[in-house]
């Protein structure tokens, strides 16, 4: 039986849609590509919270909107040790103000490292701050330790201030602290990754890498004189409202490329 002219123009146009139902059919199971582009320059610390590895991250998916958690960055130094930095927060910086005196000050919003939503039309760019769980595992009954002994001399009203800073509790935290110093120089290579909480992704991670020098090494070793103080002035001195001013642990700021 012939088509008459009107089915053949019926069956044209459906083939017109042929390629537009493919393409949409390929997006709606095609897996969404994130990919996470890192900043030239990292900032490298050791504080009491341990090992510390910071960056500016730009991240980007392709068809639809991801909601992404669990950031982690693997680094492992040129000898094979792996240490594995997990997300803890983000700084976005929205704008600058400049005071009478005419400096610049930043305006800026911390949030806790929880989830980012991110869309395909819009790029992500904040700066990521990453710490090793490890060491707040390995340093957390140590914590609990010198917090229960505090509690115990303000009881006891005696010298808590003499008291707490001699105790062989606090000490051992601070050994602790200067024995389980993790960074060394020589090339280091990192790998970042992240989960989606609401779709199955497809990731490429690229590796990078960085170079600390024996000068870093130092200047970062060079913390172990400021966790007493610290401790001291988080514990006493700002409570007490005193001017002193807060010690501030030394950073490194290496360059980082693929």
């Amino acid at each position: 039986m012939p088509y008459t002219p009107e089915q053949i123009a019926a069956f044209i146009g459906a083939a017109a849609w042929i390629p537009q139902l493919i393409t949409w059919g390929h997006k709606l199971y095609r897996r969404p590509t994130v990919v996470l582009i890192p900043d030239s320059r990292i900032e490298i610390g050791y504080t009491n919270l341990g090992p510390i590895f910071n960056l500016r991250l730009a991240v980007s998916v392709d068809t639809q909107d991801v909601l992404l958690d669990n950031f982690v960055v693997h680094v492992e130094h040129e000898s094979g040790e792996i240490r594995q930095f997990v997300w803890q927060g983000t700084r976005e910086t929205f704008s600058q103000i400049r005071d009478p005196s005419g400096s610049l000050h930043a305006i800026e919003k911390d949030e806790s490292g929880v989830a980012i939503k991110v869309r395909p039309d819009v790029l992500v760019d904040k700066f990521f701050r990453f710490q090793d769980p490890s060491f707040a595992a390995l340093t957390k009954t140590q914590v609990e330790e010198v917090l229960a002994h505090h509690a115990y001399l303000l009881e006891k009203s005696e010298n808590v201030f003499q008291g707490l800073m001699r105790s062989d509790k606090l000490h051992a935290l601070l050994s602790t602290y200067k024995s389980n110093f993790c960074w060394r120089p020589g090339r280091y290579s990192a790998v970042f990754r992240c989960d989606s909480i609401n779709a199955k992704i497809l990731q490429n991670p690229t590796k990078f890498n960085f170079t600390l020098s024996a000068h870093d090494i130092e200047q970062l070793r060079g913390n172990f004189n400021v966790f007493e103080p610290y401790f001291e002035w988080h514990t006493f001195k700002g409570k007490e409202g005193q001017l002193k001013l807060e010690p501030v642990f030394q950073w490194i700021y290496p360059s980082m490329s693929r």
